[in-house]
């Protein structure tokens, strides 16, 4: 997580990455608490931590370009595979974003349920966020 978005990993894949342009707007990175805040309105501040569970949307799945292996050793490592994610959408973002006061309801949500210990699986990671924008 850093000024230019976060990494989200699974607890087998960790190349998924939000830049900041698909977070909800207005959203701000404070560099102090290493933590980004939506301004859902005036008095509501949302935000999202690290090792956080959150909810995201594949927007785009990019492969690298085949290199020769010289070219490999001589350049910073670029994964061959990696996920551009969003949270700027209804119920996608930290999980208690959209929790309600209704825990006794018994309305089916659609939501899969998953114990505690799966439910850690999609997390907010720390480290610097690289994304080729280019497309």
């Amino acid at each position: 997580m850093d000024s230019e978005g976060i990494r989200v990993s699974l607890k087998f894949f960790h190349d998924i990455y939000i830049s900041k342009d698909d977070m909800p707007h207005p959203s701000v990175y404070n560099s102090e608490r290493e933590v980004w805040t939506w301004s859902f309105d005036e008095d509501t501040k949302l935000d999202i931590e690290l090792n956080e569970v959150i909810r995201v949307r594949v927007r785009a799945i990019e492969f690298a370009k085949a290199v020769p292996a010289q070219k490999l050793i001589d350049k910073e490592y670029e994964p061959p595979l990696k996920i551009i994610g969003t949270i700027a959408a209804t119920g996608l973002g930290a999980l208690h974003w959209w929790q309600e006061n209704n825990e006794g309801d018994d309305e089916d949500t659609g939501d899969v349920k998953m114990d505690k210990e799966d439910s850690e699986d999609l997390k907010v990671e720390g480290g610097g966020m690289e994304v080729d924008t280019e497309s």
